[in-house]
């Protein structure tokens, strides 16, 4: 019976030396593969279903796999941990926050601000306050996301930017949904974004000026 028929995602775990690699899996679709021992590590089994969900990987720098403040950059062998969730450019096109969920997409030809509270996904449920921000670029596909990375709950072992303002960028014409993370932040830190809107000379700056209880101040 194929699988499709079978349940919406199920997951194949083979032989050890059976292919090479840790695992993989068929993008947008419900088929995943793991290597022995990896069908029980966490993070390897959320990194092939997202891709299944359809997210591509998540890159920090020139690693592919670089970004380690959510699944879809490396996996471990743990069969329990890391307590992580996805990046912020992921959690958007996920939807999962969508209620508090906010985008910033200031024009060429005008001078804009914004200035508000990010609250960690792990208060999602509580928070009256966005869990993510959006900047849109009018005259590029190039977006970025921004979230608070609040070490807490089902984020509390991160591995990468805990307690820290991340900003994530995205090609949103990309069929293959990498990301790649740009800045971690601490209090105080900014990223300024050069050539923004694809217009030379303009500049967008990203701060994150304090916090307020388990919130970011940017």
């Amino acid at each position: 019976m194929p699988h499709v028929q079978i349940a919406d995602h199920v997951m194949y775990c083979l032989p050890e030396n059976a292919f090479g690699g840790v695992g993989y899996a068929i993008m947008n679709r419900g088929l995943s593969v793991y290597n022995d021992k990896m069908c029980t590590s966490v993070s390897t089994q959320m990194h092939e279903v997202g891709h299944n969900l359809n997210m591509g990987h998540s890159a920090h720098g020139d690693d592919e796999y670089g970004d380690q403040s959510g699944y879809m950059g490396l996996s471990y062998a743990d069969d329990e941990l890391p307590f992580q969730c996805f990046n912020a450019a992921k959690s958007w096109q996920l939807g999962w926050y969508d209620d508090k969920a906010i985008t910033f997409a200031p024009l060429a030809t005008a001078q804009y601000s914004y200035f508000g509270k990010l609250a960690g996904f792990a208060n999602y449920q509580t928070t009256p306050h966005k869990v993510l921000l959006e900047i849109k670029q009018t005259n590029s596909p190039w977006a970025f996301y921004v979230n608070y990375n609040l070490a807490k709950g089902m984020n509390r072992l991160t591995m990468e930017g805990a307690d820290q303002v991340l900003v994530t960028m995205k090609n949103t014409n990309n069929d293959e949904n990498f990301s790649f993370l740009t800045r971690m932040m601490d209090v105080g830190d900014s990223l300024v974004l050069d050539n923004f809107n694809g217009k030379n000379g303009e500049t967008l700056t990203v701060k994150f000026e304090s916090i307020s209880g388990e919130d970011a101040d940017i």
